[in-house]
């Protein structure tokens, strides 16, 4: 079997990735890096293991990783993950400047807005949907969640406003940032809101998203957006902006185009406990990580890269 070096990390949003790959070989996670430099959204890292001329490489995209630039001097087997999509005219054009000098590398996609930019840009593509293992449950609903980082773009404070309109709902927040003085002090005023700053135990953190009516993920930026995945994957439905690159997996009648408040009350009030629907999306878009789907994505890579040797 062929020898996969990641150069992501085992979170579980890349989990999906490593599930294709295993199937082709034997794949070894490189996830401790350096943080060269900090950006308002993102930073630029460095791994602190170094890409293999005797394995495939995966590794994160050249508008953020090190590792991506030496396959320019280097002839290494690798894939490419990325996550940029189609946003405005200048960043696009810097974006495809970058991202044409490894036009002769595959590139994966985990989101359809990056798979259509990529292929519509003339690059190889291999779309792979974010995945997890369901657990459908009939514990009682009892409150609307939030589940995220508390920064602006991620914008939990949205999740304020609506708790003011909707006194006679529970909502719990999850999370910690910079804004978490902002939510502990409306998390004391309003008596419907819930502050929990972190969950260790994954399996807990799972378990609050079957409790939920609905998770509302309001982001004003998020490339994917992962907790919409794993609130499907307990049945829970979820409203999201279209900012949030997960979003390409739920109806149009519950992705956000907007911030303003009456609206997303309005459709909490339409969406929230439609169990059985999360059921049909988490199905429909194939994000069970037993799905079939992630063994005939890792067929057509083998084939690639018999094919390119």
């Amino acid at each position: 079997m062929a020898k996969i070096y990641s150069f992501l990390s085992n979170h579980p949003v890349y989990t999906s990735i490593h599930r294709v790959f295993s199937y082709i070989g034997d794949v070894e996670v490189h996830e401790e890096k350096d943080i060269l430099l900090r950006l308002p959204t993102t930073h630029i890292e460095k791994s602190k293991t170094g890409l293999s001329k005797d394995a495939i490489n995966i590794v994160k995209s050249p508008l953020l990783s090190i590792e991506s630039w030496k396959l320019l001097f280097n002839r290494y087997k690798a894939f490419i993950f990325e996550e940029y999509f189609e946003k405005r005219w200048f960043k696009d054009m810097y974006a495809l400047a970058v991202l044409n000098l490894f036009k002769k590398y595959p590139f994966i996609a985990l989101t359809k807005r990056t798979k259509n930019f990529l292929e519509k840009n003339g690059f190889k593509v291999f779309f792979i949907p974010p995945a997890i293992k369901p657990k459908f449950s009939n514990r009682k609903r009892q409150y609307i969640l939030y589940v995220s980082r508390l920064v602006e773009n991620k914008n939990p404070m949205l999740v304020i406003k609506i708790a003011e309109r909707m006194p006679d709902e529970n909502f719990v927040v999850v999370g910690k940032g910079p804004l978490k003085k902002e939510i502990i002090r409306a998390s004391k005023k309003l008596k419907n809101l819930e502050y929990i700053e972190y969950i260790e135990d994954r399996k807990t953190l799972l378990s609050m998203y079957e409790k939920a009516k609905l998770l509302i993920h309001p982001a004003k930026k998020d490339p994917i957006g992962f907790v919409v995945v794993e609130a499907l994957s307990r049945a829970t439905p979820v409203l999201a902006t279209t900012s949030t690159g997960a979003s390409d997996y739920l109806p149009e009648e519950w992705r956000m185009k907007s911030f303003d408040v009456n609206k997303w009350v309005k459709k909490i009030n339409d969406v929230r406990g439609d169990t059985l629907k999360a059921r049909k999306v988490f199905k429909r878009e194939h994000l069970n990580i037993e799905d079939k789907l992630f063994k005939e994505i890792s067929e057509r890579i083998k084939e690639f890269i018999n094919q390119t040797g």
